[in-house]
């Protein structure tokens, strides 16, 4: 077995505030509920199994998680959980006098630029959920989709 890594607080805050939204909301997720199959933790932060699996692995490439193999499920076969390291993690991200500290920190935007981005673009996300309102006759949720999606694209231009 693997001996357990320890990072020193500057590294440990530093790897929290590189960690997305996603990431921290399934670090979170699974820190109140424990083991999850792949299917479980994409429902319990409502998105699809596909949506998760990058940041699931990233995550565990960052040995955050652990896997857990389990034969005979027919809902996937791996369990994911916090390894020691997930755990200290997500100390720090509850921890309410850290907030500040360990606001997102998004990747370099030359990489971005270059197309390392994976994913769907939030703001085009935003722009689709404006547009479905909208079809819904839902002027007002529309707007403020459309509002997000304006605000996330300039402060990305600037």
């Amino acid at each position: 077995m693997a001996s357990p890594i320890a990072l020193d607080r500057p590294n440990l805050l530093e790897l929290a505030r590189s960690l997305t939204p996603l990431q921290r909301q399934l670090l979170l997720k699974l820190s109140q509920q424990g083991a999850r199959l792949l299917i479980e933790l994409a429902m319990s932060v409502f998105r699809f199994p596909e949506e998760i699996h990058a940041p699931i692995q990233q995550l565990r490439e960052a040995n955050l998680l652990t896997t857990t193999n389990i034969d005979g499920s027919s809902l996937g076969a791996d369990t994911f959980d916090l390894s020691d390291l997930g755990r200290q993690v997500v100390r720090l991200l509850r921890d309410p006098a850290l907030q500040s500290e360990l606001a997102y920190t998004p990747p370099d935007p030359a990489a971005q630029s270059r197309g390392a981005a994976t994913g769907p673009d939030e703001a085009e996300l935003l722009a689709k959920l404006g547009d479905a309102a909208l079809q819904q006759g839902d002027a007002q949720s529309a707007l403020k989709y459309y509002q997000e999606a304006l605000e996330l694209t300039r402060s990305r231009s600037q």
